[in-house]
């Protein structure tokens, strides 16, 4: 990736074949090893934190504890979880 911001709380992670990393701050970006593909995973709640992903799905863990789903292989959207005072999760 080349990117101009540094920023020293940026995470990256390996979820084969993707690596994922929030570098550049604001959105999560996953670079796809076998096919050299580079995915951006637009930003729809607050700063990214930490991701995960399985085969099917990108987790991103955000900064105001939200969860936002993707689908891996692509920039969509799957949906955005939210916790409740109550303890429940709302989808958004």
């Amino acid at each position: 990736f080349t990117l101009q911001a540094e920023d020293a709380t940026a995470f990256t992670e390996l979820e084969y074949p993707f690596v994922f990393t929030n570098i550049g701050k604001n959105q999560v970006r996953s670079y796809n090893i076998s096919a050299g593909k580079t995915t951006v995973f637009r930003r729809s709640a607050s700063m990214p934190l930490k991701a995960a992903a399985s085969k099917d799905r990108v987790a991103v863990l955000n900064y105001n504890g939200s969860i936002s789903w993707y689908n891996p292989s692509s920039q969509i959207l799957l949906a955005d979880w939210y916790l409740t005072t109550d303890g429940d999760w709302i989808e958004f």
